[in-house]
């Protein structure tokens, strides 16, 4: 009755106890309590030791699934976040490069139109200078030779 799918929650230990009893009693044996123990005054039945271990042993392997999963997502995270702070700083030393030649390019403008304004007022200066020396040489020699 204990295997039959059907009949198999509907006979219990309880049952099965009152049955053997019943069962005794027909072949005369009237003690069956001194052979048998009722379900609810037996001892609890102790759990398989190999199947025990064999839970631990596969909850135990489960934690070490998940500790090795956890560990393999920090690695990662911490991968993503040092590839990111990689990129962005490549990204701010391209900017720094950038405004460094800017300023390079900007600086080398200034300098070559401080160079053209020097050239101007030098040139307008030995314009001057000329200027000063034919008034001189015109003064020192009023009547030029033909």
């Amino acid at each position: 009755m204990g295997k039959d799918p059907a009949l198999q929650n509907m006979f219990s230990p309880q049952n099965k106890y009152e049955m053997i009893r019943d069962w005794m009693k027909l072949k005369g044996l009237n003690r069956a309590p001194a052979y048998i123990t009722s379900p609810d005054k037996a001892p609890p039945v102790q759990p398989d030791p190999m199947k025990t271990r064999e839970l631990d042993i596969k909850e135990k392997m489960a934690d070490a699934a998940v500790a090795s999963s956890t560990a393999n997502q920090a690695k990662q995270a911490k991968t993503i976040a040092l590839d990111s702070q990689r990129l962005d700083n490549a990204n701010h030393e391209l900017q720094m490069n950038a405004m460094d030649k800017d300023r390079t390019h900007n600086r080398q403008d200034l300098e070559t139109a401080a160079r053209i304004d020097i050239a101007h007022e030098q040139m307008a200066l030995e314009e001057r200078i000329a200027e000063q020396a034919q008034k001189i040489s015109a003064a020192a020699n009023p009547n030029p030779r033909p």
